[in-house]
Formats: structure tokens, sequence, C-alpha cells
């Protein structure tokens, strides 16, 4: 058997690398299309519906932050496998931080917002008669969106400087 026939393992392992990477990626974007497609479809639900109380806006504000995270994660995803041959590793860099940045702001105002949900609906369980003011939760979120930015951003720029 001639040493030719058995290929080369370093090419053969760098081929498997690249079409593990693309499935990994193709996979990836039908997944986030789908859950794109989810948040779409549950949005226009909430949207829909006649009574436009305290619960249906958060909901209707959760979907939005989960549509945009998901929408985000495709566009760096097909961004970087687009790019991933190109030799434009500054402007993928760049996007990669400018979209890790936004990514941490959003996932973890998502968390703050299901907080908040499950403080009110707990509040609304325990006193049925007890009404939460919109302008209470519309501060508190804003105070929240507000410190994560400056957390997120300071995190960043220290991250950048160093």
């Amino acid at each position: 058997m001639n040493s030719s026939d058995c290929g080369n393992p370093l090419e053969d392992s760098e081929n498997y690398a690249k079409k593990s990477t693309v499935l990994q990626t193709a996979v990836s974007l039908i997944l986030a299309g789908f859950s794109i497609l989810a948040n779409i479809v549950s949005l226009s639900f909430f949207l829909q519906t006649p009574k436009k109380c305290l619960a249906n806006r958060l909901f209707i504000l959760l979907n939005v932050l989960d549509l945009l995270i998901c929408t985000l994660f495709a566009v760096e995803t097909a961004f970087l496998l687009w790019y991933e041959d190109e030799g434009t590793v500054e402007s993928v860099l760049r996007s990669a931080i400018l979209d890790s940045l936004l990514y941490f702001v959003i996932a973890e105002y998502i968390i703050f917002v299901i907080c908040v949900m499950s403080v009110t609906r707990t509040i609304s369980l325990v006193t049925p008669l007890y009404v939460i003011g919109d302008r209470a939760v519309a501060i508190s979120l804003t105070t929240h969106f507000t410190y994560v930015m400056v957390k997120e951003t300071s995190l960043l720029l220290t991250h950048i400087t160093y």
C-alpha cells in the first residue's frame, strides 16, 4: 500500500474541521431562523390582544428583546461565516466587539425583565386587589437598562484598553 493512497492526515483534519464548522453554523442559522419566526408569531399574538395590561406589555418587551438577540446571533454567525476566508480580520473583530456589547446588554436586560415579570406575577397572586403602577415598573426597567449600558460599555472599554 502506497502512503500517497491514504491521504495527508493534516489535510484531512483541516477538511473535517472546516466541514464541521460549516455544519454547526448551518444548524445554528436554522435554529435562529425558527426562533425569529416563533418570536414574530408570539409578538403578533400579544400585539393583537385587546387588553394591554402590565403583563402583556412585559411579554411584548420580552418578545422584542428575544427577537433582537436571535436576529443579532443570526447576523453575527452569517457575517463570521461569510467573511471567514476574506482576510478582513479587523472588520470581523470590530463587529464581534459591538455585537458582543449588544448581546450582553440585551441578555442581561432579558434576565431583569423576567425577574420583573415574576415579581409582578407574585404580587398579583399574593394580593389580588393590589394594582401595580405602570410608572414604577417603567422607571425600574429604564434605570436597570441605563445601569446595564454603563456597566457593559465600561467593561468593553476597559477590555479594549488593556
